[in-house]
């Protein structure tokens, strides 16, 4: 894996638990991989933008819903 490991058995996880302690480079090579696809998709500058442009779609659409039952309503 370039940033992690999947494993479907004990003997699998084993392997590759074997494998990150006896190999040096590529426990830090997977390390570096990891730590930057977190700070890409989750660090907070990443994740606070992407959550309040969510909330203001969603405030946008109930707002236009709202205003369009109450049309309905008056007339």
């Amino acid at each position: 894996g370039e940033d992690g490991f999947l494993a479907a058995s004990p003997e699998k996880w084993y392997e590759h638990l074997r494998r990150l302690v006896v190999d040096t480079d590529l426990r830090r090579g997977m390390g570096m991989s990891a730590r930057e696809h977190v700070l890409l998709n989750y660090d907070r500058g990443v994740v606070v933008p992407r959550t309040a442009s969510l909330f203001l779609s969603v405030m946008a659409r109930s707002s236009l819903r709202c205003r369009a039952l109450h049309r309905r309503h008056v007339q």
